[in-house]
């Protein structure tokens, strides 16, 4: 008798590896895009408290009234510098920055990066 074609053991078999391949990778995918939303948000921490730290030291007009504060995307913080140039400061889409008087925290969602100090 000629033997023609899988068994269904063969193939069940195979479905089953490739199933438990395919769930290592989504997990594995899963981490790597938690990761990248993390580091999104530790950026963005730190490059506002960068700002306001450049701003200060340049004895730039920072207005009392942007600490504390709450910037969105969509808005911006100008400010200007001895030399005549402004710089700005504008938060990724969907990150919320929270000034208080002396630490720079990011949010998105559910996810907060960790506190960053200026002045």
């Amino acid at each position: 008798m000629k033997h023609q074609g899988f068994t269904l053991v063969e193939v069940i078999v195979v479905a089953v590896i490739v199933a438990v391949l395919a769930m290592f990778a989504v997990q594995i995918y899963a981490g790597y895009v938690k990761d990248s939303k993390e580091q999104v948000l530790e950026n963005s921490a730190a490059n506002a408290a960068t700002f306001l730290n450049t701003a200060l030291n340049l004895n730039a007009d920072v207005p009392s009234t942007l600490i504390p504060a709450t910037l969105t995307s969509g808005s911006e913080w100008v400010t200007f510098v001895p030399s005549g140039d402004s710089v700005t400061f504008t938060p990724p889409e969907g990150v919320t920055i929270m000034i208080t008087s002396d630490v720079v925290t990011a949010s998105k969602g559910t996810e907060t990066s960790k506190n960053y100090l200026f002045r």
